[in-house]
């Protein structure tokens, strides 16, 4: 299941991926698990930047395993759909990175 991800390893990969999408000064501070919903996990994750030191919280959201929605809509359809959606100028979040597949996550 996406939440059985041990909190260190999780830590781990999301730092990897944020160093690869903010750049390698990045550090994560804080990952925090806020729902297990049907379709996916969603967490909490500040990052600082270590030349700035200034922090910034992002979301990451899990694809729960199976296809509880028969296909119909993704997690890539999703992120799509939101940098449009924020790109058009409406009040969102901002997608600042995607992945396909990730060994931990």
């Amino acid at each position: 299941m996406a939440g059985d991800v041990p909190e260190d390893a999780l830590c781990g990969a999301v730092t990897t991926l944020c160093r690869d999408a903010l750049g390698p000064d990045n550090e994560v501070v804080e990952v925090k698990r806020l729902t297990a919903g049907a379709s996916a996990t969603t967490h909490r994750v500040r990052v600082r930047d270590g030349a700035s030191g200034s922090e910034r919280a992002l979301i990451l959201r899990r694809a729960s395993p199976g296809d509880p929605f028969g296909g119909r809509v993704g997690t890539a359809l999703e992120a799509t759909t939101q940098a449009a959606v924020f790109a058009a100028g409406a009040p969102v979040a901002e997608v600042v990175a995607t992945f396909e597949a990730h060994s931990v996550l």
